[in-house]
């Protein structure tokens, strides 16, 4: 179970760096997008999901992957 979860958030994690690659630069738009293929999400998910989203972009950052500008979030350039 734990090794489901663990490919579950490496696989979320390399969604969103997708997204942010794609231009997609705040919690709200990469949800809309990781979700928008299944139909979208429930209204009372979609707090839960932004959450999430913002964790996984929080620890980008402390990887040195991606920084907060206001509101936005971008890739750091490798290099």
């Amino acid at each position: 179970a734990i090794d489901g979860y663990l490919r579950h958030r490496a696989m979320r994690e390399a969604e969103i760096i997708r997204a942010l690659a794609a231009g997609h630069d705040t919690p709200a738009r990469i949800v809309s997008v990781l979700y928008e293929r299944n139909g979208g999400l429930p209204a009372p998910l979609v707090q839960a999901a932004l959450e999430s989203v913002l964790a996984h972009l929080i620890k980008l950052r402390a990887d040195g992957k991606a920084r907060e500008i206001g509101e936005s979030w971008t890739l750091v350039q490798a290099g």
